[in-house]
């Protein structure tokens, strides 16, 4: 008995009540139904009842989660196994904070903690600075870990958080040899009286090679649904999974910023061309995401290789789409998430900083186990510190720019100018040496073998453990190289733990801590003033610890710490950002109506996917699900089926461009319709006026009060091959039919309803159109002529071949007369066509599936025959004939661009009909020949 298809499955978990068990074996099916390598995505009735049943089943499956009144949380992390976990551990723990608060576990202190004691060292409550009061969003109902494991930077969890997280079955991988564990800071006596997060379930795909990421992205994502998935750290596979969430189970989608992610990749942030998101903003402005994708196609000369989706290129594109997930009419910041002020100033968004929960901290009363005296002396005594050392203390990874060196060299000269044993200093450095840091490691291991400074290093620890090596600790040094592009915006999570412990801090101020500095945070230093800062803080703590002074009070929180950096002031703003947040309705399916999580909404209905992120869901790239389920979103609403997508190809041809465009809007009926222009001008001609007349245009042509037509430039900088550029908008493309039109064309009849009507003939795959000589082209007094009526095959001796020719008639205005008298309407009013071979690519219109299946057009030609020989394609490989429609008539200056350089084109005629003259000579002759015999 063969087992059940996908669609059978998914029909059945469908009848059941079972939506998201039906939404994964529709989108599987999805997947399998497309051929390897294909770059077409799935098609035929199987593929397209897939799409819509994956809908409708989401649909369901959105009203039910939506009755629920909760939601069930995600924090994407897109590195599992390195240190990108510690942020994402922080949103989950804030996350798992308001869920224990709604469900009365914890009073509000902390994320599900076992054991403890819930209602002390709580900080004090949130004012009005530092967080908002706000309506309360939806319950929580459940909080998970999502990401992914590249093979080659780790398979397991990052040690420091790994008994953080409860990795969930299907997920655990081989354990990796690795490292001996350092020497680790003795348990408590009271084990139970240990305060122990409740481990977060983690839901994780490992990657051998970038090539699989796809694939096992829709597999995770179609497992595991969530109504909100929270990103942390816009790296291009996070984008990915966000963008599969939205379009698998219309989830809201948040965006966090906590690190430059470019500095890491040597990136350079796209050019900033758009307008501020308003005028109170700051300095930074921004730019719509189609102008984000624009300039990066611009960069990379097309869409970069997947081989690397870690490096520059998807790293920049995934910066550029940081601010793509907000929501109908929300501001561009509405659904990011920065970790400090200067990532606020940058990029908006709300403030979230590096909260910890003050309860693994604060010290208890003297006498108890936990309390700061008991903690310290048996941290010291499980780490051999002596109790008459002074400990500065480094936490974090080991990098040459977080001045290490520097601070072990000052260490080392207070040594020698106190004149005290070598061994009264000690420091105390935690966190595993990455690749790369060997010379930092070896200067360090230098200078305690001199004798001159104690160094001890322990690879990372536990989390768990941070409070009691803080314990341990006099002092934290926390340089940043202010020069470093990493360092600059980052604020150091480690400064929470160590504010938390009330443990002084000496820091570099770069632009991430600066607002926290100006509250007194840190004591501020420099490399040039660090070793004085250095002996007069030790000083002053050495006097503190004296035996024979008087009774110095335990370290309280700092201040700072209490005001910023806690669970519940962060947990505060957390909970407003997700108040402001729009939450799609049950309702929707192909168009999301869009509301605030905490209210109903009458709000007209508003695309579920931004722009940008259509563009980024059909990327043949990404696989055949994201394009099979926009497909199927947009075949849902009547008028975006039938959508059009025009493909214009311009160089230095403002005025033909501004004279069609006008013609178009004015004689177009159809919608809807978008047009990218690509643009292979010199961005440094003063004299191009391209980018100018677009603005003009879509000024003019404002259909309401906020956007004109739909309407994108998309620059290329130099004269790519017409196949180049019109594959590379097709693949951009949003509408299931693309219309190749030239930018010589005047638009002087209205023929996209007629041709798409046509193309309603699944054996038609290509429609063409009569075209005229403009008339405003030719010499005074010349009568114009037809020049396209369709292509036939003639014989030139020159080139040894039937060579393709277009159908023309001598005089247009007696061409009307005889079709006239044939007994068919006036010109304009007709809506005969002509079967014919093949049609000219000055408007052509054809289906996207067709296209993408043949492969669009052949890259061999270079501007010529291109068009005739996608047509021959059609016919050969799909079954699928052209026609030319014979009533209707556009008019075109033919050739324009062509008569700039006649050598130049002279010989690409020449290359192009040898190339031509090698596929399609035999076939071109056999076409001649049956239509002679046909016609004697």
């Amino acid at each position: 008995m063969e087992s059940p298809t996908a669609l059978q499955q998914g029909n059945n978990a469908l009848r059941s009540g079972q939506y998201a068990e039906a939404v994964r074996h529709y989108a599987l099916g999805l997947i399998t139904s497309a051929p390897p390598e294909s770059p077409a995505p799935p098609a035929g009735p199987i593929s397209q009842q897939l799409a819509h049943n994956l809908l409708l089943a989401r649909k369901r499956y959105r009203r039910e989660r939506h009755a629920s009144g909760s939601l069930r949380v995600a924090v994407a992390c897109w590195s599992l196994s390195e240190n990108p976990l510690g942020r994402a551990h922080v949103l989950v723990s804030l996350y798992q904070a308001l869920a224990d608060e709604e469900n009365g576990e914890n009073n509000g202190d902390g994320p599900g903690f076992r054991g403890g004691h819930a209602g002390q060292g709580r900080a004090a409550e949130p004012n009005t600075d530092t967080a908002c009061q706000v309506a309360d969003p939806p319950s929580i109902d459940s909080v998970a870990l999502i990401g992914t494991y590249f093979a080659r930077r780790g398979r397991t969890l990052w040690p420091p958080l790994r008994a953080q997280f409860e990795p969930a079955p299907e997920t655990t991988s081989a354990q990796e040899p690795g490292p001996k564990p350092a020497p680790q800071p003795a348990p408590d006596q009271e084990p139970d009286q240990r305060v122990q997060p409740a481990p977060i379930p983690v839901h994780s795909v490992l990657v051998e090679d970038d090539s699989q990421f796809m694939s096992r992205a829709i597999g995770l994502v179609s497992a595991h649904p969530f109504d909100l998935v929270h990103i942390s750290k816009p790296r291009f596979p996070n984008i990915v999974i966000a963008l599969l969430y939205r379009l698998l189970w219309d989830a809201q989608i948040l965006v966090d910023i906590d690190d430059d992610e470019l500095a890491f990749v040597n990136g350079q942030p796209l050019p900033e061309t758009g307008p501020n998101r308003d005028s109170t903003d700051g300095p930074v402005p921004v730019h719509p995401g189609e102008q984000a994708l624009a300039h990066w196609l611009q960069r990379y000369n097309g869409l970069p290789s997947t081989r690397d989706l870690l490096g520059r290129p998807w790293t920049e594109f995934g910066m550029s789409l940081a601010s793509a997930f907000a929501g109908p009419g929300q501001a561009r910041d509405a659904a990011l998430s920065v970790a400090n002020g200067a990532f606020q100033q940058r990029h908006g968004g709300t403030l979230i900083r590096h909260a910890r929960d003050l309860r693994l901290f604060q010290p208890k009363p003297s006498g108890h186990p936990q309390s700061i005296v008991e903690r310290r002396a048996r941290s010291r005594a499980h780490l051999n510190i002596r109790p008459e050392q002074q400990v500065v203390i480094y936490l974090g990874t080991p990098r040459r720019h977080k001045g290490l060196l520097e601070t072990a060299q000052a260490l080392a000269a207070l040594n020698r100018s106190r004149q005290a044993a070598p061994r009264d200093l000690l420091y105390l450095i935690v966190g595993r040496f990455p690749p790369g840091t060997e010379a930092l490691k070896q200067g360090l291991d230098a200078l305690h073998a001199s004798g001159a400074l104690a160094i001890r290093l322990l690879d990372d620890q536990p989390f768990a453990e941070i409070p009691d090596l803080l314990a341990a600790a006099d002092l934290s040094v926390l340089l940043q190289d202010p020069d470093a592009a990493a360092a600059r915006a980052q604020t150091p999570a480690k400064l929470s733990d160590a504010l938390a412990m009330g443990l002084r801090v000496l820091a570099e101020v770069t632009p991430g801590l600066a607002d926290l500095a100006e509250q007194g945070a840190v004591i501020p230093v420099t490399r040039e003033t660090l070793a004085a800062t250095l002996s007069e803080t030790l000083a002053a703590l050495a006097q503190r610890t004296e035996p024979t002074g008087p009774q110095q009070p335990a370290p309280q929180p700092h201040p700072v710490f209490t005001r910023e950096l806690s669970l519940e002031v962060n947990r505060e703003r957390l909970r407003a950002l997700l108040s402001t947040q729009q939450r799609p309705q049950p309702h929707s399916s192909a168009t999301a109506v869009a509301q605030p999580l905490t209210a109903a909404s009458t709000q007209p209905r508003a695309p579920s996917l931004a722009r940008p992120l259509q563009r980024l869901a059909v990327l043949p790239s990404l696989g055949p699900l994201p394009r099979a389920l926009l497909a199927a979103s947009l075949s849902a609403d009547p008028a975006a089926r039938d959508g059009v997508s025009v493909i214009i190809l311009s160089l230095r041809g403002a005025e033909l461009l501004e004279r069609l465009l006008s013609s178009f809007f004015a004689n177009n009926s159809h919608q809807p319709v978008e047009l990218i222009i690509v643009d292979h001008g010199d961005p440094n001609d003063a004299d191009d006026r391209t980018a100018a007349v677009l603005v003009r245009v879509q000024a003019q042509h404002r259909t309401d009060h906020r956007s004109g037509p739909d309407l994108w430039h998309l620059p290329r900088e130099r004269n790519h091959s017409f196949s180049d550029s019109c594959n590379l908008a097709a693949a951009l493309a949003r509408y299931p039919n693309l219309l190749f039109l030239n930018n010589d064309i005047v638009y002087s009849a209205d023929p996209l309803p007629t041709a798409l009507q046509r193309l309603q003939d699944h054996s038609i795959g290509a429609v063409g159109i009569r075209l005229d000589d403009d008339p405003d082209s030719l010499p005074p007094g010349q009568t114009p002529s037809v020049q396209h009526l369709g292509i036939e095959f003639v014989w030139n001796e020159q080139r040894g071949y039937h060579q393709p020719s277009q159908i023309r008639h001598p005089d247009a205005r007696a061409y009307d007369a005889e079709q006239q008298a044939k007994g068919h309407q006036p010109p304009g009013r007709r809506t005969e066509s002509r079967p014919q071979p093949a049609v000219t690519g000055a408007f052509l219109l054809c289906r996207r599936d067709d296209f993408e299946r043949l492969g669009g057009f052949s890259t061999d030609y270079d501007y010529g025959l291109e068009d005739i020989d996608l047509c021959l394609r059609l016919q050969r490989d799909l079954g699928k004939r052209s026609e030319c429609l014979t009533g209707l008539a556009l008019q075109h200056a033919e050739s324009s661009t062509r008569r700039r350089d006649r050598t130049s084109t002279n010989a690409k005629i020449a290359n192009n009909h040898r190339i031509f003259a090698q596929h399609w000579s035999q076939w071109t002759a056999s076409w001649t020949h049956q239509h002679s015999a046909r016609r004697a």
